[in-house]
């Protein structure tokens, strides 16, 4: 008979992250996320830098329940290791918690994934206490596996934890189901985008001397995006920068938001999304017919049509936003899509 497996846990993951002193707390969100405690999960979903984490942290903070945290990378796809992490994240709040399913957890042979579902949802049940628990990042979970986990546990809630997912794109877990019976609490780029108001408060937490229309055109330009305002706070962080920081959002050539959209969002598509992302950005509005002229062919071996790719864009919550209620016509956000014209003139210059 093999041993059992000891499953080390790397504990940094199950710390939240710090809180800037330049961060603006956000009322409205954070409201939001208190009456989504009525629903036994919240969904919070964007795209890279819309500050979905730090959001979730600066809730923990003032939240009303027992808070746990649980960020997720690539090696939590492995459910022996999301299990893992899982329960030593609720053994921060509990220390003997979870006890049976920690021990199927370092069993030789992984139980089945019904098994596994059954005694955590009936540990999870039977807690103390109820609490949050925020899985962080669960874009990085591609396991069937784990998602077939986590779909079980929201289908069938136990009464002992609210859990809290942020991600960059919609996991495959029955959302629309959830909501449909108001079993989820969403939190989503329209609603994560900073207001005039919110961004001047910010802004003036670097340079009290920063404007209303300064921050009005710099909302405008950025659509209120948590990391081109960011940028633009460093930027005005110098008394002096108050009229150069405009020109720098105007053609994308600050070199900054060039750089976090490259390395950030686009270098992790396959090449063929990637090809698609760019070809598309000339166009001002895109529908999927549109989309098999513009994107359809073969990309070094992979290959793509329109409407895969628009698929795609919907699963995938990068940078788009509908333009009617059947989201059949859609648009990047601008400055991604300067973003996208630059690289593509740069590719074929």
């Amino acid at each position: 008979m093999r041993p059992a497996t000891a499953l080390a846990v790397l504990k940094t993951k199950l710390h939240r992250p710090s809180i800037a002193t330049r961060s603006l707390a956000r009322p409205r969100l954070l409201d939001q996320l208190d009456r989504g405690l009525e629903s036994p999960v919240t969904l919070i979903s964007a795209p890279a830098g819309y500050g979905k984490s730090i959001l979730a942290s600066q809730w923990m903070e003032r939240a009303s329940l027992p808070s746990a945290w649980l960020s997720l990378d690539e090696s939590d796809s492995d459910p022996r290791a999301f299990l893992g992490h899982f329960v030593a994240a609720i053994r921060t709040l509990a220390p003997d918690a979870l006890s049976i399913t920690k021990k199927m957890t370092e069993a030789p042979e992984l139980p089945v994934t019904r098994a596994l579902l059954t005694s955590l949802a009936n540990e999870l049940d039977t807690l103390s206490m109820r609490a949050v628990l925020v899985l962080d990042d669960y874009h990085n979970i591609s396991s069937k596996a784990v998602h077939e986990l986590m779909s079980g546990l929201v289908t069938h809630p136990p009464a002992g934890v609210h859990m809290v997912l942020v991600t960059r794109y919609d996991p495959p877990l029955p959302i629309v189901s959830l909501r449909a019976h108001g079993q989820l609490s969403e939190i989503r780029a329209r609603e994560l985008a900073f207001t005039q108001a919110e961004a001047l408060g910010y802004l003036r937490r670097s340079n009290p001397l920063v404007t209303e229309e300064v921050a009005a055109a710099l909302v405008k330009k950025t659509e209120g995006w948590a990391a081109g305002l960011r940028l633009a706070q460093a930027a005005l962080a110098h008394p002096d920068h108050n009229s150069a920081v405009l020109p720098a959002f105007g053609p994308l050539d600050e070199r900054s938001v060039r750089e976090y959209l490259i390395t950030d969002v686009l270098a992790r598509e396959p090449r063929s999304i990637q090809q698609g992302l760019l070809k598309s950005s000339v166009a001002g509005r895109l529908c999927a017919s549109l989309c098999d002229v513009l994107v359809a062919g073969d990309v070094q071996g992979e290959r793509v049509s329109g409407s895969e790719f628009v698929e795609w864009l919907r699963r995938s919550n990068l940078f788009v936003i509908p333009l009617d209620p059947q989201h059949r016509w859609f648009r990047y956000h601008h400055l991604f899509q300067e973003m996208l014209r630059e690289e593509l003139l740069r590719r074929e210059g």
